[in-house]
């Protein structure tokens, strides 16, 4: 996550989420969160970047076991396309995984 998170604000500095709304439900040992959210930026490029989604989250004893984001990957894809064109070719590398 902080290889990813590195990225992402190297790619979006200035980042900043809005928090719409937080639902949970289960125990300790299954909590599910749901976060609604709008972001907006202003990446490297100097364009305005504004994108809205939802994170569902599974967490157990405090951990988180599961992390799924939904957003509009359009923006996203054409922002970091943008962001390539303006030599910030990390915008359109391979993804950061396990």
């Amino acid at each position: 996550m902080r290889q990813w998170s590195a990225r992402l604000f190297r790619l979006f500095p200035g980042l900043n989420f809005v928090i719409r709304s937080i639902t949970v439900s289960g125990w300790p040992w299954l909590t599910t969160i749901a976060v609604e959210w709008t972001d907006r930026a202003t990446p490297a490029d100097g364009s305005s970047y504004v994108n809205e989604g939802i994170h569902l989250i599974k967490m157990r004893w405090g951990k988180v076991v599961y992390l799924r984001a939904n957003l509009d990957t359009a923006v996203l894809i054409a922002t970091c396309e943008g962001l390539a064109t303006y030599s910030l070719s990390e915008a359109i590398a391979a993804p950061i995984e396990d």
